[in-house]
């Protein structure tokens, strides 16, 4: 039987740990989605959540992703409940996947993360081409 090697965050090893002295693993935030959500962004959102640049966004964005994403409430929704125009939620889900990625290539150049390049621009770009195809049948493009 071959053993299995994990790799732990700084943050695992100094947080909580498990009755065999081990780090305890996290639950994401993104674990259980709404059937609405992109595949694509969701892998977007659970490698930024990993990598910590979740952790910088502000408490309000964390909000309006949990309860567009995991919650499956509507933008109108979750508009009423802040008081802001569907515009605003728009413009913060559209602009959130895009601060993420810049935080996250911010954090590769700096070696601040274990994670490659390869791998945020590839996530990146998977996302990129889900809003293509999504611009594409709303006949945006």
């Amino acid at each position: 039987m071959a053993l299995s090697h994990e790799v732990f965050t700084e943050a695992q090893l100094n947080g909580p740990k498990n009755v065999m002295g081990y780090p305890e693993k996290s639950k994401s935030v993104f674990e259980i989605v709404s059937p609405k959500a992109a595949p694509e962004i969701i892998t977007l959102l659970r490698l930024a959540e990993r990598e910590g640049a979740y952790a910088r966004l502000t408490p309000r964005r964390k909000e309006i992703l949990q309860k567009y994403y995991v919650e499956g409430q509507s933008m109108p929704q979750i508009a009423d409940g802040y008081g802001v125009s569907k515009q605003a939620i728009s413009q913060s889900l559209r602009l959130t996947p895009e601060s993420l990625f810049k935080q996250m290539t911010k954090d590769v150049s700096a070696r601040r993360t274990p994670i490659s390049f390869r791998e945020v621009l590839a996530t990146y770009a998977d996302y990129r081409v889900y809003l293509d195809k999504k611009k594409k049948s709303r006949g945006k493009i």
